[in-house]
């Protein structure tokens, strides 16, 4: 009842009065509110701000196929875009009828009439400088640009580097993730046109890394094609998913996009190229000492489909640990102790971010960047070959030909093919 109502109303009986007395003392004992001075947030939860703008662009037959595996990894943020580009108008229809969630890009439908490039980087060319103008809009609003590709044929090849070359001028972040030919399988002219399209990556990236289809060839072996080319999609599925946790995330620790930028320049004033590896791999409870660590990592590490050079002058790295709720409070301090004792030159940049999200194991996802071993010489089933780095249990599967009496190494692709992968 209001106050108001209360003082004007006429009291009839005992026990009216008592009720009535007892809603004024009640509410002449409440005191009015004090009022909070007004707090200042200077932008919305609904802006764009802090949410960087990500395409994945997936050019030629491999970088198709690696667009529908993502589409069906996760449920990507709305910041993120999912791009198809092919010359070959049947594998996009393809994609077109399975109704996934990307966009789709038919490269110079005037000059191939939609039917491919013949595996010709040239070609590749060609229909990418046909839609160049088209393909530079797609670009506006962007931060960040990772361009997919297979390398050895003519649309990954001819156009992949192209398009990445527009990021780049844009002032965008771009990253490479390219897939090198079985030189067995595909032969020494696919694999020659492969390496050439990878020096243009190089120029026209901020970082690559490399999947070198001979590495998964050697590695799961008596298995189906199509077993390999899932595990190679599953590879470059995850260092996409773990490169959008890292720029999209805010753990307790944070990895900040400024970070990541950082470290994919972090080579720019060493002689090399600018590469890139990644490892992701669980630790549990009972895996935590330090000896249980090293072994999981530098295993991680060998049977990586990349070829990371530990030698190199300067090593950068961006880990990210999702932590469980048993993992012991060193597991941080032990990783980053097993990488500088790694890294040869002892000169190892670290940035670390930490997220106390899962209820068991850890998950830790680390990115590596350092110059590339550009090679991978296939090794017959049976043989491994080995460099020791000061422990005799931790192999690297080489593409170098080393001497160890030395210390030097050789060009395996002027061995295999008679040019230099320096000359430009």
């Amino acid at each position: 009842m209001p106050l108001k109502d209360i003082l004007n109303v006429v009291i009839t009986d005992e026990n009216e009065s008592k009720t009535i007395a007892c809603e004024i003392k009640n509410l002449s004992s409440k005191q009015e509110p004090v009022s909070k001075s007004s707090r200042v947030c200077n932008f919305d939860d609904d802006d764009t701000l802090g949410v960087p703008r990500i395409k994945v662009i997936g050019v030629g037959g491999a970088g198709n196929n690696i667009i529908d595996f993502l589409e069906n990894l996760r449920s990507w943020p709305t910041y993120v875009d999912l791009w198809a580009m092919n010359t070959d108008k049947k594998t996009l229809s393809r994609l077109k009828k399975k109704e996934i969630n990307a966009n789709l890009f038919l490269l110079g439908a005037q000059r191939l009439k939609g039917f491919g490039s013949g595996g010709d980087p040239n070609i590749g060319k060609e229909a990418f400088n046909e839609n160049k103008s088209e393909l530079e809009k797609i670009f506006v609003d962007t931060d960040v640009v990772f361009v997919i590709a297979g390398l050895g044929k003519g649309t990954g090849s001819g156009a992949g580097p192209e398009i990445a070359k527009i990021a780049k001028e844009k002032g965008i972040t771009t990253i490479g993730i390219i897939t090198m030919p079985s030189i067995r399988i595909e032969g020494e002219k696919t694999y020659e046109n492969a390496f050439e399209s990878k020096k243009e990556f190089m120029q026209n990236c901020d970082s690559v890394c490399t999947i070198f289809n001979d590495k998964i060839v050697d590695q799961i072996t008596n298995s189906t094609f199509f077993t390999q080319l899932e595990q190679g999609n599953k590879e470059i599925g995850s260092v996409v998913n773990d490169f959008v946790d890292i720029i999209s995330g805010a753990g307790e620790i944070n990895i900040d996009f400024n970070d990541l930028k950082s470290f994919l320049a972090g080579n720019d004033n060493i002689k090399g190229n600018k590469s890139f590896f990644h490892l992701r791999f669980n630790v549990d409870d009972e895996a935590n000492s330090f000896a249980d660590l090293e072994k999981l990592l530098k295993d991680k590490i060998n049977s990586s489909y990349s070829n990371g050079d530990f030698s190199t002058e300067q090593i950068n790295a961006l880990i990210n640990f999702k932590l469980g709720k048993n993992n012991k409070s060193d597991l941080v301090v032990n990783i980053k102790t097993i990488l500088t004792n790694i890294a040869s030159s002892k000169n190892i940049k670290v940035v670390y971010g930490i997220e106390n999200i899962l209820e068991t194991t850890s998950e830790i996802s680390i990115f590596i960047s350092t110059n590339e071993i550009t090679n991978y010489t296939p090794v017959k089933q049976e043989e491994n070959k080995t460099a020791i780095v000061e422990d005799e249990s931790f192999q690297v599967f080489s593409a170098k030909v080393v001497d160890f009496d030395n210390n030097k190494t050789k060009n395996i692709s002027k061995l295999l093919f008679g040019f230099d992968e320096e000359e430009n």
